[in-house]
């Protein structure tokens, strides 16, 4: 038996087949080249592209196009009068397949807009740092004139200026006759 349109038991996988091909490819191949752009290279193109297809094409097309592939086989399903009918293994195997992807999909899509778009929003839409870095030569200028001894006496650091040279010139006399 051929697998057609117009046949009243198994058109309908004929339909989904079709389905299956046209609207995966049109949803999905695109957000999954906008992803590899993100990983390859962040910029603001490859971002907004990746934020604007999961966002919309993405979630919407998931939930409701991505439905289309697990309706056929209902359909289908509730057209056949028996288990021994051609296609009833081939639409029951479908509908259990394309409903766990349907779900999965469509929970990505929901649970990831939200991250998708703040990521989105704080890198790419000028969004205020929560601390700007410093070039790392002011950096090093801060830490210079920033630092401090640590627990040092304060009578000693009174007494060192004058004697500190005296013990410097001693120290220098004791090694000289060798």
């Amino acid at each position: 038996m051929a697998v057609n349109p117009w046949n009243t038991t198994v058109g309908w996988t004929a339909l989904n087949y079709l389905w299956v091909f046209l609207f995966y490819m049109i949803i999905s191949i695109p957000e999954f080249a906008f992803w590899i752009m993100i990983l390859i290279e962040r910029n603001e193109l490859s971002a907004f592209l990746f934020n604007m297809w999961a966002s919309y094409p993405g979630l919407y097309g998931s939930w409701i196009l991505y439905f289309f592939t697990v309706l056929w086989p209902i359909i289908q399903l509730s057209s056949i009068t028996t288990i021994s009918a051609p296609g009833y293994s081939n639409a029951v195997l479908q509908l259990i397949m394309f409903l766990i992807t349907w779900l999965f999909t469509g929970i990505v899509h929901v649970l990831g807009f939200p991250y998708v778009n703040r990521m989105y929003e704080r890198d790419w839409a000028n969004a205020p740092a929560a601390t700007e870095a410093a070039p790392v030569e002011e950096v090093a200028e801060v830490v210079e004139d920033e630092e401090e001894p640590e627990d040092e006496d304060p009578v000693e650091a009174a007494d060192d200026g004058e004697d500190a040279e005296e013990v410097d010139d001693e120290a220098d006399d004791a090694f000289s006759g060798f």
